[in-house]
């Protein structure tokens, strides 16, 4: 029994599995931004594979503190890669996060923006652990100095 046809994508359908996973936060003023980074700077063209999640990597970053919160980001993003090739795993954080700016869990970091660099680092660790094979890429989306309509992404290095 099917339902009634409500709606008919005007793309084309193409079954290859995307070999890029990113990794961001939910914040649908910043959606749009990340996936049309990932087309485009990355190159990862119209399919890449987007886990978001509020806080984007934070599980990852408090896998001790939160070990709850890590295993079930883990193991989704484990049943993933079980159907997948991935080579490349970026994770994206962004500025204004309303996550980061109501965390209770807080380290000696400084600013938001700094703790949000802080846990892309460490979770650039863990998924170098869980995916050895894979390139892990860090970036942090601001709005443009002189320009607040224009966002910006900035490469963070994995390593401190």
């Amino acid at each position: 029994m099917s339902g009634d046809v409500v709606y008919r994508s005007s793309l084309a359908w193409n079954a290859e599995r995307p070999a890029t996973i990113v990794i961001t936060c939910v914040d649908g003023r910043w959606y749009g931004h990340f996936q049309e980074f990932a087309r485009t700077h990355l190159g990862a063209g119209p399919q890449v594979d987007f886990i978001a999640l509020p806080g984007g990597v934070e599980p990852f970053a408090l896998a001790e503190l939160a070990p709850d919160d890590f295993e079930a980001v883990r193991r989704r993003l484990q049943g993933l890669l079980a159907v997948r090739d991935a080579r490349r795993i970026v994770a994206i954080a962004h500025d204004d996060c309303a996550w980061y700016l109501g965390r209770t869990i807080r380290s000696a970091a400084g600013t938001v923006r700094d703790q949000q660099i802080a846990d892309l680092v460490r979770a650039a660790a863990v998924l170098r652990e869980m995916v050895p094979d894979a390139t892990v890429e860090l970036y942090f989306a601001r709005l443009a100095d002189g320009s607040p309509e224009q966002v910006v992404f900035e490469s963070i290095p994995t390593h401190p």
